[in-house]
Parts: structure tokens; C-alpha cells; sequence
């Protein structure tokens, strides 16, 4: 909650957690590639739901 307030940073919060931001953001990357190759949304997928425009299979696929 701290972070989607703008209290703290993201990698504030991982550095509390004893995690590396870089290792995370790195993890975050390959996940989401690997979603995107087998064309999988989920719904806390920014990058689907964060803007008014609906991203479609056909899209994913392009």
C-alpha cells in the first residue's frame, strides 16, 4: 500500500524484505515475457489493466 500511495519506493520495500530490486525487476521481466509467449493475462498485470485501452490476444500475438 505504501508503494501505490507514494509513501515509499519499491525498492525501499524489497530492500526491507532482504531482496535485491535489480534480481527482482529482472524476475518480473522474464515472467512477464514468458506470459506473453503463451499469451497469459492476469489481471494484476499493469500492463493489461493500467490504461483505458484493452489489450487483445490478437494484439499479444502481433
Amino acid at each position: 500500500m505504501a508503494v501505490r500511495n507514494g509513501f515509499k519506493s519499491r525498492s525501499e520495500v524489497v530492500s526491507e524484505y532482504g531482496y535485491d530490486a535489480e534480481e527482482i525487476d529482472d524476475e518480473i521481466k522474464k515472467d512477464n515475457a514468458r506470459a506473453d509467449e503463451i499469451v497469459v493475462i492476469f489481471d494484476s498485470d499493469a500492463r493489461a489493466t493500467a490504461t483505458s485501452r484493452r489489450v487483445s490476444y490478437a494484439e499479444v500475438d502481433e
